[in-house]
């Protein structure tokens, strides 16, 4: 019995990338095991509806928002972008 391999591609439009201005950055939340990225609740984003980024401030304030996270959540990884999506750091418990 010959199976045909095929392969299936699943694209979700996800929110756009925010203005980002002065020392501003966005937050990007994914599941560590998969990759998938979540929303603001920590629910995976389905829907271009989901807030998928969280804009902070400064650095500083995104880290301390990662690390209360991570102390309760392990199980998710965090991308820090400045202006223009540039990416800044990313956080995880495998690093």
């Amino acid at each position: 019995m010959n199976i045909e391999k095929k392969d299936w591609y699943i694209i979700i439009q996800m929110e756009k990338f925010p203005f980002l201005k002065n020392n501003q950055v966005a937050v990007l939340r994914a599941e560590s095991a998969t990759g998938i990225v979540c929303d603001e609740q920590f629910h995976r984003c389905i829907t271009k509806n989901q807030k998928t980024f969280t804009v902070f401030q400064s650095i500083e304030d995104a880290g301390l928002y990662i690390d209360k996270i991570m102390a309760t959540q392990s199980d998710f990884e965090f991308v820090i972008y400045g202006p223009g999506q540039r990416f800044l750091k990313f956080i995880s418990k495998y690093q």
